[in-house]
């Protein structure tokens, strides 16, 4: 199957299949949980008289995820001026795992505020601040607020690309932390947009005056 919006909608009907036999792609409509009567009578004297009860076979809801990167997909395929079709294509080539932890707002932000850039606006803002080398572009670890730029990555044999993903601590002992952007707690405050149209978690760049 060709990756994309089909493949996308496959995986969640399978999940869907397996708890309550259905899939709806306007969200989840089914009861999730009810409340009944309490049956532990120590409770009941302790005045609780009723329990929240699970009375769906879905542990997830599935159908609200495929909603909601129906509508992401909308938002960054208007932001970079293509299909919402191209966008989930180039989300589903990328993604290698589950969706439900795949398509997440830390991955796939709200696009506001000019948190989200496209890589042609981020290279020019870095090299209006720092010049056409990306050896002196400078990020700040949202971590441990070391500054470094790729050449500090040159110096230590890692490729340039690691100044605005991973703190130099990881390569260079005695500098930084060992913080890296994939980490399970996402610290960043800008994305920028592939040309793939992929979501890149990225630094914040330096000040263009500061020192490191």
């Amino acid at each position: 199957m060709e990756k994309g919006l089909e493949s996308l909608k496959a995986d969640v009907m399978k999940d869907c299949e397996a708890g309550e036999g259905c899939f709806n792609p306007a969200g989840c409509n089914h009861e999730f949980t009810c409340i009944v009567p309490q049956e532990n009578p120590n409770l009941v004297k302790m005045g609780i008289t009723t329990a929240c009860k699970r009375v769906s076979k879905c542990t997830h809801q599935y159908c609200d995820t495929y909603k909601w990167v129906l509508e992401r997909a909308e938002m960054y395929a208007k932001f970079a001026g293509v299909t919402k079709e191209e966008v989930i294509e180039a989300w589903e080539k990328d993604r290698h795992y589950w969706y439900m932890n795949y398509y997440q707002d830390c991955n796939q932000p709200l696009i506001i505020g000019g948190n989200v850039l496209t890589i042609h606006q981020w290279r020019a803002k870095l090299i209006e601040r720092f010049g056409e080398n990306p050896c002196d572009w400078k990020f700040v670890c949202p971590s441990c607020g070391h500054v470094q730029s790729g050449a500090d990555f040159l110096a230590v044999g890692k490729d340039i690309q690691n100044a605005y993903c991973s703190c130099i601590g990881r390569f260079k002992e005695g500098t930084g932390c060992k913080w890296s952007i994939n980490g399970l707690i996402a610290l960043n405050k800008t994305t920028v947009l592939s040309e793939k149209f992929v979501p890149v978690k990225v630094f914040e760049m330096a000040e263009a005056d500061v020192k490191q």
